[in-house]
């Protein structure tokens, strides 16, 4: 059985040209898939259908984009219904609007046009909107898609055009423009009617469209779209490679980029490019629009620095509140050997927040020198399994005025490899001692005279009782 996606459809009307239609009326497509009709060979399926303009424009029909047409089980065909526009004018005999049609769910339709738009060539600015020509990615797997108005370069290869986003000066979120033949037609400015179209036909079909002609998108860049020029350009050291985006996202590939210059292999993954007019963060000063800034492993959003050799991180902790200068003085005293600069092989990560989630097997760390927490609010470990700990020197324990507890519910807390001897409660065993020392004190004995005094060394009995609850520690306690 065939796959729907795979298998053939054919399209029919009830207008022809030796049969057209009149304007006002409505036309009737026929689509069918092949198969005998069984339940088992035809199974319930949805296409989506989308038309699009011949000589006929799309003025004169009602036009549809990616619209679903289910076939239920065993259902061989279905009918479309195309209402034709009566618009008064007296017209030669017209093409029909050509269907296409995509088997597969709605966010697949017309995957092959994702990334296209619609261009408006810099030396013909008259052509009408519905004639315009689409344009596709030139890299498809590095696709970077224009704005409404940007310039973009055409290529044309085997007779189908290719674009490439240009390299213009300023902020790279947006291209400001300088051509004279666009500030003619469109006004000073204003956005243009360029590389970029409507974005909500590009969301459906891939395919940028212009949303009621070039006049009604000024000084817009798209739906949603917003121009923000405080995102900059990365500074370039000799010989990097950099991947930038529109919106202050890059990854950089460099090998001299230290204060040295000397060569040491980096790379340097950033989402979001921190906020330079922020005065309040010290030297880092707001920059004019256009200028140039690098990677802050420290104020940016989110952040990953693979160094090497001489490159140095000058990262300060999240546990520093001013993000000054840091010395690392909030590191425990006994975290031994901690580096007085970050160079040499090393991945540093730094965010507002950081997720680490193994689904189906372990998370291991190794470490071949110091392993270490540190945190300005609680740690938790919580887990289904045990906890063991082997180490080769001390466990040191500390807190600052504050509980330490261990808590083993109805089991058992061992001390020791064979913690076989049960430890006393301290309370208890004080007011046993203190009953045992009274009737130390107070024992007489029987003698033919009578019963005899007290002990001659009560006092002293009276005396060790005083001591008993010395011997209870301040600090530790069980249940």
């Amino acid at each position: 059985m065939l796959p729907d996606m795979l298998r053939p459809f054919s399209i029919t009307s009830n207008a022809t040209s030796e049969n057209p239609a009149q304007e006002g009326t409505d036309i009737t497509f026929t689509v069918t898939r092949q198969g005998d009709g069984s339940q088992n060979e035809l199974p319930a399926a949805t296409i989506y259908y989308s038309t699009t303009a011949s000589t006929a424009g799309s003025s004169d029909y009602t036009a549809y984009s990616a619209e679903p047409l289910s076939f239920s089980q065993g259902e061989t065909s279905k009918t479309i219904t195309v209402a034709i526009t009566d618009d008064g004018v007296d017209e030669t005999n017209e093409s029909l609007p050509k269907f296409k049609t995509v088997s597969d769910d709605a966010t697949a339709v017309h995957t092959g046009k994702i990334g296209g738009v619609k261009v408006r060539l810099l030396s013909n600015q008259e052509v009408n909107d519905d004639d315009l020509k689409i344009a596709y990615p030139l890299n498809d797997t590095l696709k970077t898609l224009p704005l409404l108005g940007e310039e973009v370069q055409i290529h044309t290869i085997s007779g189908k055009k290719f674009y490439s986003r240009l390299l213009v000066d300023g902020t790279p979120n947006i291209q400001n423009t300088g051509n004279d033949k666009y500030k003619e037609q469109f006004g000073e400015g204003e956005n243009v009617q360029g590389a970029g179209g409507g974005y909500s036909s590009n969301q459906s079909t891939g395919i940028s469209q212009p949303q009621g002609g070039p006049s009604s998108n000024k000084g817009q860049y798209g739906d949603y779209f917003s121009a923000d020029e405080k995102i900059h350009k990365l500074k370039l050291y000799e010989g990097d490679t950099i991947l930038e985006s529109r919106f202050g996202q890059s990854i950089r590939f460099s090998g001299y980029n230290n204060d040295d210059n000397t060569f040491s292999p980096t790379i340097i993954i950033r989402n979001r490019e921190s906020d330079p007019s922020r005065e309040a963060q010290g030297e880092f000063q707001s920059q004019k629009i256009g200028g140039t800034t690098e990677e802050d492993v420290n104020r940016d959003g989110s952040i990953i620095a693979m160094g090497s050799r001489d490159k140095q991180i000058d990262f300060v902790p999240g546990t520093v509140d001013d993000k000054g200068t840091s010395d690392f003085e909030q590191l425990p005293d006994t975290f031994k050997d901690y580096p007085s600069e970050l160079s040499g092989d090393q991945i540093l990560i730094n965010s507002g927040r950081l997720i680490f989630s193994s689904k189906t097997a372990e998370m291991i760390f190794y470490s071949k020198g110091n392993y270490g927490f540190i945190s300005d609010s609680n740690m938790s470990i919580d887990n289904a399994g045990g906890i063991d700990i082997t180490t080769g020197d001390n466990i040191n324990i500390t807190t600052t005025d504050n509980d330490f507890s261990i808590l083993a519910g109805q089991g058992r807390i061992n001390i020791g490899d064979d913690s076989e001897e049960q430890l006393v409660r301290g309370n208890a065993l004080v007011d046993l001692l203190d009953e045992l020392l009274t009737e130390l004190a107070s024992e007489t004995h029987p003698t033919p005279a009578g019963p005899s005094g007290p002990p001659v060394n009560a006092p002293k009995y009276n005396a060790i009782k005083s001591k008993l609850r010395d011997i209870l520690s301040p600090n530790n306690y069980t249940n």
